[in-house]
């Protein structure tokens, strides 16, 4: 079982729980998210399917709690103001930016990125 979306959303944030064991499909959509951030807690196989979406977190969190489910394709994610990265074990991401004023902490044991990381 899967959720796909469709046109551009603009929410608080986007989480999953540890009990759910989807796929999110964010290809290709634009997204907006707040303090909520983008949390992916995959303790039992879900998973977040970036395709070509572009991403844009403000003063919220991007989260990988576990150390499968994140799937950046050619995604572009812009982090905004004060923000957290936090991985246990791995993330990949395609497009990373911090944008220009932006406070973020990144507590990681390991951030990869695959095509572009900016620093403003």
């Amino acid at each position: 079982m899967g959720s796909t979306f469709s046109g551009a959303i603009t929410a608080d944030g986007i989480k999953t729980m540890a009990t759910y064991t989807g796929a999110i499909n964010l290809n290709g959509q634009t997204f907006t998210f707040g303090t909520g951030g983008m949390v992916l807690d995959n303790g039992t196989g879900s998973t977040f399917v970036l395709g070509a979406a572009t991403i844009s977190i403000t003063n919220g969190p991007l989260d990988n709690k576990d150390y499968t489910g994140w799937n950046a394709n050619t995604s572009s994610i812009t982090v905004n103001g004060t923000s957290s990265v936090t991985s246990k074990y791995q993330n990949s991401f395609y497009n990373l930016t911090f944008a220009a004023g932006s406070n973020v902490t990144i507590a990681a044991d390991w951030v990869w990125v695959g095509h572009l990381l900016t620093l403003n």
